[in-house]
C-alpha cells in the first residue's frame, strides 16, 4: 500500500518541474530551432521522430529517435511513430504515487517532462478544397494523443502546442530551473483547445463532404458536434420541424426553471436578450441603487425601465409596449420581491427571470403552473467572444461591452444631467435592439427611467424613427419635450432627426460618423434641437 505523503513535504507537482527529457513532434516548425537549442543547453535530452528528428539533427543537436524509446519501429510511412507504451507511460504516470514510480522502474519507463507538439494543418487543407485523400492524410492521430496525455498530467508534465509560448517557457525554465504548476495548467488548457479545433475541423469537414441526414437532433447531421449526442435535447428549434440541442458550459445555459415547462430554443434566445439588457443597466455605475427591469419578445426588448422600487420598474418597463409584452419574457436585476411577483401574476408571461426569488415571490407565483421561473445571475462583463453560424462556418467577434459615450455637443448646448442620464439609458437599450434602432427615453432617476417607444430591425433609420414615435403615441405619450431619442448608429440623412423634431423630440444622441453629419446637425439647429454625438456605434445586425 502506498504511504501518504508528508503534508509538510511539497509534492512533485508543487515544485518547479525541470525538463530532463523532452519529446518533440511538430508540424509547424516555427521557433523549433531556438527552442531545441535552448533545451539542449539546459541539459534536456531531446527525443523526436520523423521530420522533427531530421530537423534537429541538421542543427547538430543530439537526438534520440522515438522508436528507440518505444523499442518499436517507425512504420507505415510514418503513420505509426510516437504511439507506444514507453512514451505514453513516460508522460502519464503520477510522480507523486510510489506505486506508479515503482511500476515505471520495473518496466524501464523514463519520465517525460515536456511534450512539444502541434498538429497537421487539416483546417488549411480543407479551406483550399484539398482532395479527400489528402484530407484523410492530414487527420492527426499521434499528435493529439501526445498533447492530450501531457495536458492531462500537467501536474508533472509541460506541453507546448503554440510556438508563441516557446520563448516565455524557456525564460521561466532557465530562470527557475523548472516550470510552475500555474504555467503548466495554462499550457494544458491551450493544448486541449488546439486538439479540439483540429477535431472540430475534421468533424465538420467530413460531415460536409460525406453528407448524412437527420438534422441537429439525429445522428449524421450536418453539425456532428451536436448530432453525436452532445448537449441536452430541446423540444424543437425555432420551428417544430427543426431539431435542437443545448450545449451548456455555464451561465444562462446552466440555469434550470424552478417551476414551469421545460425551456425551448426560442425561450433561451429571449431570455438571453432580456438578461443582457438587465446586466448592462445593472452594471452601469450611473444607475447604482436603481432596480432594472426588461420585457423581451422575439429576442427584442419591447420595454425597459429603472426605478428605486422593483414593482414600479416592472410596470414602467411593461408600459413601453404592453401589446408586444403579452406572452413575453420579464427579467429583473435583483431578487424578485413579493410585490414584483404580484405584478407578474397579473400578466400572461412565458418566463420570469431573476438572480433569486424571495420565498414570498415563490408562494405568489406557485399557482401559475406553466410560468417558468428561472434563476439567472446577472453576468459580469463579457470576456468571451460572440459566435454566430453562417453556411459552412462560424463568425466570431468581441462582445460589445459597456457604453463609454462622450456625448459631444454637435447642435445646441451640452447635455444637462437629466438628458445625459436619459441618453445613456437609451444607448444601453439600443445595444440590445436589432439594427437601425431608435429608442425614445423618458423620466429621470427619481421618477424612473423608461422606454417610451422603440423602433428596430428596419432596413432604414427613418422607418425606425417613425416606429418609435408611433409606439410612444400608442402608449399614450403626448409630450416628448423631455424625451431623448437615442440611436445605435449615425443618421445618414437629416430626414430622421427632422421627423423626430416634428414629433416633439428636442434631444437626440447618436454616434455620428456620417459624411452628412454637418447637414444633420444643421437641421437640428434649425428646429431648435440638441444633438450629441456619442462616438460609439452599437449596431446589432
Amino acid at each position: 500500500m502506498a504511504t501518504p505523503a508528508d503534508p509538510e513535504t511539497p509534492t512533485a507537482s508543487e515544485k518547479p518541474v525541470p525538463v530532463r527529457t523532452a519529446v518533440l513532434s511538430v508540424s509547424d516548425k516555427g521557433g523549433l530551432d531556438d527552442l531545441a537549442t535552448r533545451l539542449h543547453a539546459a541539459g534536456a535530452r531531446l527525443v523526436a521522430s520523423g521530420g522533427t528528428r531530421r530537423r534537429l539533427e541538421g542543427l547538430g543537436l543530439p537526438v534520440t529517435p522515438v522508436d528507440r524509446i518505444n523499442n518499436q519501429p517507425e512504420a507505415f510511412g510514418g503513420l505509426v511513430k510516437t504511439l507506444g507504451f514507453a512514451v505514453a507511460g513516460g508522460i502519464l504516470h503520477d510522480r507523486d504515487d510510489p506505486a506508479h514510480l515503482e511500476e515505471a522502474r520495473r518496466h524501464g519507463v523514463t519520465p517525460i517532462d515536456l511534450v512539444v507538439c502541434n498538429l497537421y494543418p487539416f483546417a488549411e487543407a480543407a479551406a483550399r478544397g484539398a482532395p479527400a485523400e489528402e484530407l484523410v492524410g492530414r487527420i492527426d492521430i499521434g499528435g493529439p494523443t501526445l498533447a492530450r496525455a501531457a495536458a492531462k498530467n500537467h501536474r508533472h508534465v509541460a506541453v507546448l502546442t503554440d510556438p508563441a509560448d516557446y520563448g516565455p517557457f524557456m525564460d521561466e525554465l532557465e530562470r527557475d530551473g523548472g516550470t510552475s504548476l500555474e504555467t503548466r495548467g495554462r499550457l494544458a488548457a491551450k493544448a486541449f483547445a488546439h486538439t479540439y479545433h483540429h477535431d472540430q475541423a475534421v468533424a465538420l469537414t467530413l460531415a460536409a463532404r460525406l453528407g448524412g441526414g437527420g438534422g441537429a437532433g439525429g445522428a449524421g447531421g450536418a453539425f456532428p458536434l451536436v448530432a453525436d449526442g452532445l448537449g441536452a435535447p430541446l423540444r424543437y428549434g425555432e420551428n417544430p420541424h427543426q431539431g435542437a440541442r443545448l450545449l451548456a458550459w455555464g451561465g444562462l445555459a446552466r440555469a434550470e426553471p424552478l417551476q414551469g415547462k421545460a425551456m425551448s430554443h426560442n425561450n433561451y434566445l429571449d431570455l438571453d436578450a432580456a438578461l443582457g439588457l438587465v446586466a448592462d443597466l445593472s452594471r452601469e455605475p450611473s444607475f447604482r441603487g436603481l432596480a432594472a427591469a426588461a420585457v423581451v419578445k422575439h429576442a427584442g426588448p419591447c420595454g425597459a425601465a429603472l426605478h428605486k422600487d422593483q414593482a414600479r420598474a416592472l410596470e414602467l418597463a411593461w408600459s413601453g409596449d404592453p401589446v408586444s409584452g403579452f406572452g413575453g419574457v420579464v427579467c429583473v436585476g435583483g431578487e424578485l420581491s413579493g410585490e414584483g411577483a404580484r405584478w407578474a401574476r397579473g400578466r400572461f408571461l412565458e418566463i420570469v427571470a431573476a438572480p433569486s426569488f424571495s420565498p414570498e415571490a415563490r408562494d405568489v407565483l406557485r399557482a401559475k403552473k406553466n410560468l417558468r421561473l428561472v434563476e439567472a445571475a446577472v453576468p459580469p462583463a463579457a470576456t468571451g467572444p460572440e459566435v454566430r453560424s453562417i453556411d459552412g462556418g462560424l463568425l466570431v467577434q468581441d462582445a460589445d461591452e459597456g457604453a463609454e459615450e462622450t456625448f459631444t455637443a454637435a447642435a445646441g448646448g451640452p447635455l444637462d444631467d437629466g438628458d445625459r442620464t436619459r441618453a445613456l439609458f437609451g444607448v444601453l437599450c439600443c445595444k440590445r435592439l436589432k439594427s437601425n434602432a431608435v429608442v425614445l427615453v423618458g423620466g429621470d432617476a427619481d421618477e424612473g427611467l423608461r422606454v417610451l417607444g422603440a423602433g428596430m430591425g428596419n432596413p432604414n433609420r427613418l422607418a425606425s424613427a417613425e416606429q418609435a414615435l408611433a409606439r410612444a403615441r400608442a402608449n399614450g405619450v403626448r409630450d416628448l419635450g423631455r424625451a431623448v431619442a437615442a440611436g445605435d448608429a449615425f443618421f445618414p440623412f437629416k430626414d430622421g432627426v427632422e421627423l423626430l423634431g416634428r414629433g416633439g423630440v428636442r434631444t437626440v444622441a447618436a454616434p455620428g460618423g456620417s459624411v452628412r453629419d454637418g447637414e444633420v446637425a444643421a437641421a437640428c439647429r434649425d428646429l431648435g434641437m440638441t444633438l450629441a454625438f456619442t462616438g460609439h456605434r452599437h449596431f446589432r445586425h
